[in-house]
């Protein structure tokens, strides 16, 4: 399925996190295919292209853990920040919020512009959706997270959010349903001393 670059951007935050594990997988996957070749009875031509996959799959990952990272990184401390939390880290827009201490709206509009500065800059580095479908559209880690996603309802415009990410109304907030958090402390606030 073709994906825009907004999508891209989304599928590929949310796999940065898993991206070093699946490096790992294809690398020991690729190792137990080598060392089966021993006493392979099979075409050793469609060992070899299996094994080779491994490592274009390995290789596609690393590709993309260093995309992200450097784009991050072009980003900047606070921006960089929101991206980890919400889209690595999985956290709500209210949790984003409540960490910097604005409405849910406010923390919305935010992630967006992060986003779209997160695009730029992964643009500015020579990478458009047509070379993202030829690495990774048919990759499975990034399809399923693809999915995971739409179902989420991350993929949906620009306007859309989903249920816990709403802003509450004032008539919500006076009956006492919007409650302040503390502050999330965890891997968003390590991206942006590394920034700096």
């Amino acid at each position: 399925m073709k994906r825009h670059s907004n999508e891209w951007s989304k599928v590929l935050l949310a796999a940065y996190r898993y991206l070093p594990d699946a490096v790992e997988a294809a690398k020991a996957e690729a190792d137990r295919l080598a060392l089966s070749g021993f006493g392979y009875q099979g075409d050793t031509l469609e060992l070899i292209e299996e094994i080779l996959g491994c490592t274009r799959r390995c290789e596609n990952y690393v590709n993309a853990s260093v995309l992200v990272r450097e784009s991050l990184r072009r980003l900047g401390s606070e921006r960089a920040a929101l991206l980890v939390m919400h889209y690595c880290d999985r956290r709500k827009i209210a949790d984003v919020a409540a960490w910097l201490g604005i409405a849910p709206r406010t923390a919305f509009r935010r992630i967006g512009d992060a986003l779209h500065g997160f695009e730029s800059a992964m643009r500015c580095q020579g990478y458009d959706e047509q070379w993202y479908e030829q690495r990774f559209g048919g990759d499975m880690l990034f399809c399923r997270i693809a999915q995971e996603l739409a179902s989420r309802s991350c993929l949906a415009g620009e306007g859309a959010a989903s249920d816990g990410d709403r802003e509450l109304s004032k008539p919500e907030r006076r009956r006492g349903m919007y409650k302040k958090r503390a502050p999330i402390k965890g891997r968003a606030e390590g991206v942006a001393r590394q920034s700096e």
